[in-house]
């Protein structure tokens, strides 16, 4: 999808000397915008200079890796790019208009909480902007006064931010999801306990600049809650609830240190961990394709046991280097779509004293894909079957052709040596469970479909990304918005008998969800689109975005639907409790809302809804 959190740019690399990173800044109307502050951060090191008369800028003696872009000029919105780097870079960023967003901070007793500083900023989750690191070189500090107000200033018009507010006195803060607006946004702080410590290298130096990554331990999912920065010295100060935690500290020219577990008790006061980075050691190869040429943009990472100590890409000649300590690891190859490692298993390294250690080349090649054929009872072909993945975390889906052959390649090789599969008819109560190998594929799969009554019930709301069982059975609210792509408006009201298959969405998509539920509703309705005229789509775009985007991302995904965009602020998708995107809500003939939350059987309850009167 267009935006898939945050945006990062992989550039082929001519190796590991210096780079340029060089660009222009342009107002709305693209011309070039001088004497705004530009920041380049690596890893939190900042470096600064200005625009020229033409708009330029320019990094010399940049190091590759990880990297955040910052351009300010009070009249403009910021503008950015947060990335991976190889190679020199150059690039346009414009300047929008700026808006305000406004929070308002408060205790766990309601009293405004004065000195709250903004950590850090996720614009329309395409850049990141880290205010206090670049305070020091010119940008502005963000806290909120004694009222406990806080005003964001530079926000691009029609976007939304993540804002991340920390206080010496309380736990950090994430608000999700701001948009600019006159009113302003709560915040509620709540007190936790001290946790600090000293980062050291190897030979007990203070590590300045270390990033300590604080993981909630629940159950075997590690969440990243908290992270703090070591100043100068190598000393680290956070607050945090308590509870069982895991830490990791992160620095570009040190290997990450195996995970520290801690315990925080509610009343214990102050919390030490130290945490010492073991010495430095580099591990060089390269990764190739099926043909043996080179293959940029791999991910790769060091693993010691199953904790991943560094991590790299491969620049345009394949090659990568990773920083990783004394003893045993693996080079684990993370293909990119569509390939897998020709040798499933990672390359063992052992590090002693040996300052560089070669890896020899790594080949990929393509993934198999996933293809049958599809047949009636009798054994005809069946057209316009989807065909959907099963077992896999993110779904992949197909309609099957004139011939009833359906092709889906896969993305990423799954851990099974099979995937299960579901086809369904597209007007019919007819559909199949199936498998297909993967490491060994079977010739010849074929598919024949069988009569199946619908699980009719609803998805437990506790459950549902969005809880709308209150507008469940009820006349389905009118839809606001302020254009339709096709500029006629459409009315739920001119649309009673026929099925409405309501789908709010974003051109945003932080959790990849966007992709699963698009393809479904794309292609059920290519496939109900010439046998079902009791069967309307609709979509609706949150306002995020202005019209010409909003177009250009429907002509790309080849929506053959009309679109409106949202009234603002966000009108249709409050009125719906549309929070988390994407939605599906079904609309019965009689137009009350009968189902949401339906993803993946999407099929078999359009189907059910036909068939009442």
């Amino acid at each position: 999808m267009r935006r898939a959190a945050i945006l990062f740019l992989i550039l082929a690399c001519t190796g590991a000397n210096a780079m340029e990173v060089r660009g222009r800044l342009l107002d709305p109307d693209d011309n070039p915008v001088a004497g705004a502050d530009v920041w380049l951060a690596r890893e939190r090191i900042v470096t600064t200079t200005k625009t020229d008369e033409a708009g330029q800028f320019a990094f010399p003696d940049t190091q590759p890796g990880m990297f955040t872009l910052t351009a300010r000029k009070p009249e403009f919105a910021l503008t950015g790019l947060s990335g991976y780097i190889f190679d020199d870079l150059s690039v346009d960023l414009n300047m929008a208009a700026p808006d305000t967003v406004r929070i308002r901070v408060i205790d766990h007793a309601g009293k405004p909480v004065e000195g709250a500083r903004v950590k850090r900023i996720v614009i329309s989750n395409v850049f990141e902007v880290f205010p206090n690191d670049l305070v020091p070189y010119g940008f502005p500090s963000i806290r909120s006064d004694a009222d406990g107000s806080i005003a964001i200033l530079g926000i691009p018009r029609g976007s939304f931010v993540s804002v991340t507010l920390e206080h010496r006195k309380y736990c950090d803060l994430v608000l999700p999801y701001l948009v600019p607006h006159p009113t302003q946004h709560p915040a509620q702080l709540y007190p936790g306990e001290v946790l600090r410590g000293h980062i050291t290298t190897a030979e007990a130096t203070g590590l300045a600049t270390a990033s300590v990554r604080i993981f909630r331990k629940e159950e075997n999912e590690r969440a990243l809650l908290y992270d703090a920065l070591a100043d100068g010295e190598g000393y680290y100060r956070t607050i945090i609830p308590p509870g069982a935690y895991s830490l990791e500290v992160h620095h570009p020219d040190h290997p990450t240190a195996a995970p520290r577990d801690v315990q925080i008790q509610d009343g214990m006061g102050e919390t030490t961990v130290d945490i010492s980075l073991p010495p430095a050691h580099t591990v060089e190869g390269t990764v190739v394709g099926p043909k043996g040429n080179p293959f940029p943009g791999v991910a790769i990472n060091y693993l010691v046991a199953d904790f991943v100590q560094d991590e790299a890409f491969t620049d345009k000649e394949g090659r990568y280097r990773l920083t990783v300590g004394p003893g045993e690891g693996r080079v684990h190859v993370l293909p990119p779509p569509g390939f897998m490692t020709a040798d499933p298993h990672d390359v063992v390294v052992r590090i002693t004293k040996v300052a560089l250690s070669q890896v020899g080349p790594i080949p990929l090649k393509r993934l198999p894909a996933l293809r049958g054929k599809v047949l009636s009872a009798g054994g005809t072909p069946e057209k316009h079957v989807l065909v959907r993945t099963l077992s896999l975390k993110t779904p992949l889906f197909a309609l099957t052709d004139e011939e009833g052959l359906f092709d889906i390649p896969l993305d990423v090789l799954p851990k099974e040596d099979s995937v299960k599969l579901r086809a369904e008819h597209a007007t019919q109560f007819l559909r199949r469970d199936f498998e297909i190998g993967v490491r060994k594929q079977e010739e010849d799969v074929h598919v024949e479909l069988r009569p199946f009554e619908p699980d009719l019930a609803l998805n437990d709301p506790k459950k549902a990304p969005n809880d709308l069982s209150q507008l469940v059975d009820k006349a389905a609210p009118p839809l606001t918005c302020s254009a339709w792509l096709d500029e006629k408006p459409v009315a739920l009201a001119d649309l009673r008998g026929k099925v409405v298959v309501l789908l709010f969405w974003a051109g945003f998509d932080p959790y990849g969800r966007n992709e699963a539920t698009l393809s479904e509703v794309l292609l059920l309705h290519r496939a109900l689109a010439e046998t079902a005229t009791d069967v309307a789509f609709i979509g609706i775009h949150d306002d995020s975005d202005p019209l010409e985007i909003v177009r250009e991302s429907v002509a790309d995904l080849g929506l053959g639907f009309p679109v409106g965009i949202d009234a603002s602020p966000m009108v249709t998708h409050h009125s719906y409790a549309a929070r988390v995107l994407p939605q599906v809500i079904l609309i019965d003939k009689q137009g009350l809302l009968r189902y949401f939350d339906v993803e993946g059987r999407l099929s078999e309850l359009i189907k059910d809804l036909r068939r009442r009167p």
